[in-house]
């Protein structure tokens, strides 16, 4: 299992090909995985403003 980060990571990485090589499929595929580890942003805020 990955932990948030490396699936943001990974989500990240996908969209970048995507884009790059004009792969709709994959494009959705990483705001999947993006919106899957969307909890993380959120909780490292909570820990850098306490």
């Amino acid at each position: 299992m990955n932990s948030p980060l490396q699936t943001l990571r990974k989500g990240w990485w996908d969209c970048n090909g995507g884009f790059s090589d004009s792969n709709t499929a994959e494009v959705g595929n990483a705001v999947s995985e993006i919106q899957s580890g969307g909890a993380l942003p959120i909780h490292a805020k909570q820990l850098i403003t306490g």
